[in-house]
């Protein structure tokens, strides 16, 4: 589990996810030199004993990235040195290129976002963590669109988006939650299967977490992680 944040001053947080023991998928663009990565933390202050603090070399987008976050809201960071792998600091798996894990498989998502809006975590900021089902993104744009004058011809969520949560609301990710992991449990390894990217108020009906799929960015990333 990573979180980036700025090398000084007040910090905007993103989540993150370990792939190798130097890249960290996020969804924060920025200048390498401004920003670090935070490794082995389950709550944001001081750093634990065993937690890591690493450098960022540098910060690289998939070809599609759009500042909207319609296409391509994820970041390969790349670390400046290599981190030690141990019992806090372990890599996730990246799931095969273009696979699609079945609607409703059981998955977890975690972060530092607020609690439900305006409320922010307990003073000592502990990781949070909710389990969530997943959507495919031609249902979750059907539920997206319902109480909208939207056509429906037109999508809201995109091909290369997926969706987590319940048609009836109550779980889901909140505001601080961005560039968070899906992950999700498959033969006995736990797979990144999502980036938090957008989604409309908190755990809303018919307005699941919508994630970035990063089986569509596999290839991408494998080809950078040996640079």
């Amino acid at each position: 589990r990573a979180l980036s944040e700025r090398a000084a001053g007040t910090p905007p947080r993103d989540g993150g996810a370990t792939a190798v023991s130097r890249a960290a998928p996020s969804r924060r663009r920025a200048l390498p030199c401004e920003y670090r990565v935070r490794l082995g933390a389950l709550r944001l202050g001081p750093a634990p004993p065993g937690a890591l603090l690493a450098p960022v070399r540098r910060v690289l987008l998939p070809p599609d990235y759009s500042e909207d976050r319609a296409r391509g809201d994820l970041a390969l960071l790349q670390l400046r040195h290599a981190v030690p792998l141990s019992a806090r600091v372990q890599p996730v798996c990246l799931p095969e290129p273009g696979s699609h894990p079945p609607p409703g498989s059981p998955c977890w998502v975690t972060g530092w976002g607020s609690l439900q809006p305006g409320v922010p975590l307990p003073e000592w900021q502990p990781l949070q963590g909710v389990r969530v089902p997943l959507l495919d993104a031609r249902t979750c744009d059907r539920l997206y669109h319902v109480g909208t004058t939207v056509p429906r011809a037109e999508l809201i969520v995109l091909p290369g988006n997926l969706c987590a949560g319940y048609a009836e609301g109550h779980k889901d990710t909140c505001q601080g939650d961005s560039g968070g992991p899906l992950t999700c449990l498959k033969s006995g390894r736990w797979v990144l299967v999502g980036v938090v990217s957008w989604g409309q108020g908190c755990a809303l009906p018919n307005r699941p977490g919508v994630y970035t799929n990063v089986a569509t960015y596999s290839p991408w990333i494998q080809a950078h992680l040996s640079l």
